[in-house]
């Protein structure tokens, strides 16, 4: 069976990945940056005891990640790099290249976690994009608003996950009580594993089409293939693959919020709450807006 490199546990505490390879008979090794961050949790650190060798590179500074992954190469031949965390993808690729192992190219990766560049290559290649620019100060970031008018939506170039985006729908969001035109940056936002956000923000024109968006990836335009598979340097066949069977439609709707109990389950575990939120509470803090008949 396979020997795999696994880099980082999704949330910190998500052990499936471990699970699913140890129940298909394949051995793995695990790269991190805080190995602490996982004996912390009891039920996680059992299930990383079975790993044949655990690999800790504190500042994951990547010519010592690979010296020590080409050591373990060496030791026990690695066959697949699994990474399902943003924010060491590059990493995983690059790994992955030098080892010549399939996996995203590093190019590919690069442009992955850089959105402003996304829209730069998008526009390059003739399609339409909305207006947009980078900001990495907040003069440039008032100055960006300014120009391309509102409403806006501004986000990190490096995020995931939706975190810190922040939406200016009218003049009152640029109020000087609310408006956090003045003091975006730094960010000093911490994406975790010692990754610090890079503080350039996206800003780009805000557009409710978020649907129509949808139902364009998902439609019978065999176009919409060829172009995520040209963007993502994959054959059509791998692209289909990974809009169906990893983001299928039905995740990406909006109209239902599936998995909330686990996800609080984690969050009372990583303290991020002390307590599962009641009923009232989530009907307060989760509102979905229906679509229009």
């Amino acid at each position: 069976m396979a020997h795999l490199l696994i880099i980082d546990l999704p949330g910190g505490n998500d052990t499936d990945i471990v699970l699913a390879a140890r129940n298909a008979g394949h051995s793995f090794s695990f790269l991190s940056s805080q190995l602490d961050l996982y004996r912390r949790q009891p039920s996680v650190q059992a299930t990383l005891n079975h790993a044949l060798e655990h690999i800790e590179v504190p500042s994951f500074e990547y010519d010592e990640v690979e010296r020590r992954v080409l050591a373990l190469d060496h030791r026990h031949p690695i066959d697949a790099v699994l990474c399902l965390i943003d924010i060491r993808l590059t990493e995983a690729a690059r790994l992955a290249h030098r080892l010549g192992l399939p996996y995203l190219n590093p190019t590919s990766a690069a442009l992955m976690r850089d959105k402003y560049e996304v829209r730069r290559r998008l526009t390059e290649a003739g399609l339409p994009q909305p207006e947009f620019e980078l900001a990495a100060s907040n003069a440039q970031l008032k100055q960006a608003v300014q120009r391309i008018g509102l409403p806006v939506l501004i986000k990190p170039v490096d995020g995931y996950g939706s975190q810190n985006i922040v939406v200016l729908r009218n003049a009152e969001d640029l109020q000087p009580w609310i408006s956090p035109l003045e003091g975006m940056l730094p960010s000093r936002a911490d994406y975790g594993l010692g990754v610090m956000a890079n503080d350039r923000l996206l800003v780009e024109r805000y557009m409710q089409a978020y649907r129509e968006t949808i139902d364009y990836m998902y439609g019978d335009n065999p176009q919409v293939l060829k172009d995520y598979a040209a963007f993502a340097g994959v054959s059509e066949a791998m692209a289909k693959r990974v809009r169906d069977e990893f983001f299928p439609r039905a995740l990406l709707m909006p109209d239902e919020i599936k998995g909330l109990d686990s996800l609080m389950a984690d969050a009372v575990e990583l303290k991020f709450i002390s307590a599962p939120l009641s009923k009232e509470k989530i009907a307060d803090l989760v509102q979905l807006q229906r679509p229009r008949p």
